[in-house]
């Protein structure tokens, strides 16, 4: 069965972009428009791994991590933030993420960094 990847960016470009670099991985990858929406999915489908952008409507990144890291089926569940501001990576960090990446961000890196997350 082939890893599950929850995607959670607002910027409908951005996320499609990723998604399509993942499933050309042999991903198959699930998106959200939000942090709420991103948080609902997850608690749903279970993820392997989840990247997420951190400024988003309704929902932050960050404030989403936090969430997620209150329930204890997503303890080790990978986390990896996509932002353009690197203070709020720290905060994302903070609050549980385990992997940043600084935008704009090479495909070539969002893939190595989730092989290293997952394996």
């Amino acid at each position: 069965m082939p890893y599950t990847i929850l995607v959670v960016e607002d910027t409908f470009d951005t996320r499609r972009l990723v998604k399509t670099m993942l499933t050309l991985e042999g991903y198959t990858v699930y998106e959200a428009a939000d942090g709420k929406e991103g948080l609902a999915q997850a608690q749903e489908m279970r993820p392997n791994i989840i990247v997420t952008d951190i400024r988003m409507p309704e929902m932050s990144g960050i404030e989403m991590v936090e969430l997620l890291r209150q329930d204890k089926s997503f303890e080790k569940t990978p986390i990896l933030v996509l932002s353009a501001f690197g203070d709020e990576i720290t905060k994302a960090i903070g609050a549980g993420a385990n992997g940043a990446l600084l935008k704009p961000v090479m495909p070539e890196n969002i893939i190595r960094a989730v092989k290293r997350l997952l394996f």
